[in-house]
């Protein structure tokens, strides 16, 4: 896979949330994860057994911690030899409204590009979604 250069990303990112926007991205490039390799990170950097706790640990360090364990989940393929990409995946922890059944809630995913596209990851249940409009984005950063 090519590398996407931070504005490729943000022009993609753009075209689903148009209001989309970031500081400084941390890295120059990134490269889309296969998407052959997304079960086995959702496997390996499992948290959804962690439990929510009111004003401790909430949807925004299920993604965070969520994307530091696909970070470390990353190198230790480096590291094996199994996979050795130049870039590391574009992978964020991103915080808006979600709509659904129960009305609109503040809650935070990871967005994630593929090779086949963007993902939304709740790292909470493990559910993989390309709803986007269901998600609207209020903060975005690199």
């Amino acid at each position: 896979m090519e590398a996407l250069s931070s504005d490729q990303i943000l022009k993609e990112l753009k075209e689903i949330w148009h209001d989309f926007e970031w500081e400084i991205p941390k890295n120059p490039f990134f490269t889309a994860m296969p998407d052959d390799m997304l079960d086995r990170a959702i496997m390996e950097c499992d948290i959804s057994h962690m439990v929510n706790i009111p004003g401790v640990w909430e949807c925004e360090n299920y993604s965070g911690r969520w994307q530091s364990n696909v970070e470390v989940f990353q190198y230790k393929l480096w590291m094996s030899g199994e996979y050795k990409p130049k870039w590391r995946w574009y992978i964020q922890d991103a915080f808006g409204i979600e709509h659904n059944l129960f009305g609109d809630v503040k809650h935070s995913k990871n967005i994630v590009r593929l090779e086949s596209g963007w993902i939304l990851f709740e790292p909470q249940t493990n559910a993989v979604s390309t709803d986007f409009k269901s998600f609207e984005l209020i903060v975005g950063e690199a």
